[in-house]
């Protein structure tokens, strides 16, 4: 599957694109570092760009890229980049349909830093279960251990951020890589981010009366994310 970002610029003569990844891996960045969440910041960006936080949302999630070059360094310029051609790639770099034997032992490892993760989330109760409580008999305020947990979570993450990182080698011009890196930077945020309260799912989560819930069951969002991230796999090895 070829990158839906089209849309070409010239730069010294030379023909370049939007590099989708690397906006998603700053956007990233951005929020750990100043403590925001994911709609949150996109809210903000697109207040300051003066586009729709949809704009935005296509560009994290690889949909498409800004329409020019100026937009392009705006964007830099609100996530702090230094050098805004960061954010631009060569135009016309060619997809790896087949994959090595190498390549595919890449995958693996970036694969099996995600199910790691993905068994953990299971395992914790979505985070909020075991080691919720186990932060209460250390005696942790219970006001704090919401930023505990997620402390502890975006470590993991940023584990599985540097096993990807590391496979860019023999994975940078392959779509599984841009796809499973898409999967890291959108999806594994999603499954936690916003959903680190107790309440979330030990309160809010209460059957109601016409059976329907506020919230999904810690197994219902593995499963899902699981699928998600099998499709990748299946689509390509």
């Amino acid at each position: 599957m070829k990158s839906k970002n089209t849309r070409s610029f010239e730069v010294n003569n030379e023909q370049f694109q939007f590099n989708l990844q690397t906006f998603t891996k700053l956007f990233d960045e951005y929020r750990r570092k100043h403590g925001l969440k994911v709609g949150d910041l996109e809210a903000a960006l697109a207040e300051n760009l003066s586009v729709t936080s949809d704009a935005v949302h296509n560009w994290r999630s690889g949909y498409n890229g800004p329409g020019d070059i100026e937009m392009i360094q705006k964007i830099a310029k609100e996530l702090n980049v230094v050098d805004w051609r960061i954010l631009l790639k060569t135009r016309g770099e060619k997809s790896v349909s087949e994959l090595s034997i190498k390549q595919i032992e890449s995958v693996k490892k970036i694969y099996d830093s995600i199910m790691d993760f993905l068994i953990w989330f299971d395992e914790t109760d979505g985070i909020t279960g075991t080691l919720w409580y186990e932060f209460v008999r250390n005696g942790v305020e219970p006001r704090k251990i919401r930023n505990e947990l997620y402390s502890l979570a975006e470590d993991r993450v940023r584990s599985i951020q540097h096993v990807y990182e590391k496979e860019y080698l023999y994975l940078k011009n392959t779509d599984i890589y841009i796809e499973l890196g898409n999967y890291l930077y959108e999806k594994i945020y999603n499954i936690y981010d916003g959903k680190l309260d107790y309440a979330y799912r030990f309160e809010a989560g209460v059957e109601k009366i016409d059976g329907t819930r506020d919230t999904v069951t810690t197994e219902e969002d593995y499963m899902k994310y699981l699928e998600m991230l099998n499709s990748i796999i299946d689509k390509y090895i």
